[in-house]
């Protein structure tokens, strides 16, 4: 005869079987597992230069539209000053070049940006301080180059055509990067959206812009050979640090002695 009065066994209330005991433990246990393995570090470095490419691209278009209009715009602005007939229809006429120009090459920007993120996301990550200087770091260095070297070359086959127009040729990007143009001397006008042409002087200003079509492989070779610096002196830091232990043994051997 069973025992009416015997203690029931304990309901299981085990967390696999009755589910978390915690909530969000399983979004937090995947997290947690991303950063260890490095995936989220991973992600979040390639998303950045990822973002980067979209900042360049939208805020590229944006200028290029955003610079027509308004009182400082290239047709209220820099159009407006000039004197005859024939300046002004070149002028159209560079505006035309350098509003497809300059799209080309915001796009082509953009392409290169999210190229090197693609490869810089298979990369191998062994750890995020050698993701950082062996992967990143020279991604970084060789983006700048790739960027500085299509802006002057952009820069440079635009002012060709404004010194053969002898006019005005749209440029959208001037105003924001005013600071870098100045730095090197760009020639150009009407609140920093234009390159500047002249009949007159077609010899100097040829001259000018032929000289940042050179200054742009000249940055784009800078940008592969500071890469390679750069990697050559990480690979003496290692070898620096890997000898340590070996002079230390010495050192305390001597002082032993002492």
């Amino acid at each position: 005869m069973e025992n009416q009065y015997s203690t029931p066994e304990p309901e299981n209330v085990n967390p696999k079987t009755k589910g978390s005991a915690f909530p969000f433990n399983k979004t937090i246990d995947k997290l947690l597992s991303k950063i260890d393995n490095g995936i989220f570090f991973k992600t979040l470095i390639v998303l950045m230069f990822r973002l980067l490419a979209f900042v360049f691209l939208l805020g590229g278009l944006f200028f290029s539209v955003y610079s027509i209009f308004g009182q400082s715009g290239y047709f209220c602005g820099p159009f407006c000053g000039l004197d005859g007939l024939i300046l002004k229809i070149t002028a159209v006429l560079g505006f035309i070049i350098g509003l497809f120009v300059s799209i080309g090459a915001i796009y082509f920007i953009f392409m290169v940006i999210m190229k090197r993120a693609k490869q810089l996301k298979d990369k191998e990550y062994n750890g995020l301080l050698e993701y950082l200087y062996k992967h990143t770091i020279p991604t970084c260095i060789i983006i700048s180059g790739e960027v500085v070297s299509s802006i002057l070359f952009t820069i440079g086959i635009l002012g060709l055509f404004a010194a053969l127009l002898g006019s005005l040729v749209y440029f959208p990007l001037g105003g924001v990067l005013s600071p870098f143009l100045n730095d090197i001397g760009v020639a150009y006008s009407g609140g920093y959206i234009t390159l500047e042409g002249d009949w007159d002087y077609i010899g100097i200003f040829s001259g000018i812009y032929l000289s940042l079509i050179m200054m742009s492989l000249y940055y784009l070779i800078a940008a592969y050979v500071a890469k390679e610096v750069y990697q050559y002196a990480c690979k003496l830091v290692i070898i620096f640090i890997n000898f340590l232990p070996k002079l230390a043994i010495p050192l305390a051997i001597r002082k032993r002695n002492e």
